[in-house]
């Protein structure tokens, strides 16, 4: 509980100060958010059912989401000269 603050803001809102093994796990739980969304937009399509379709894009929004802050960088420093 000490550190699921620290752990929530890493997931939603990146960070680019992040370890390749924070990034990678960020990168599945993106992935597996959006290939459920993904599964509930077929679910929807084969149904004709307008619920499990906006289940779905939400679950493929947050997965996007996701795998974006798992490759958000810092900004690199810019090389000019100051006065």
């Amino acid at each position: 509980m000490v550190n699921s603050s620290s752990v929530d803001g890493l997931l939603w809102k990146g960070s680019p100060k992040a370890t390749r093994v924070q990034r990678a796990g960020i990168a599945i739980f993106g992935l597996t958010f959006a290939l459920l969304g993904a599964g509930f937009e077929v679910i929807a399509s084969e149904k004709h059912e307008l619920f499990p379709a906006f289940f779905g894009l939400l679950w493929l929004a947050l997965g996007t989401k996701l795998v974006l802050n798992a490759f958000k960088r810092s900004p690199k420093p810019s090389k000019t000269k100051e006065l």
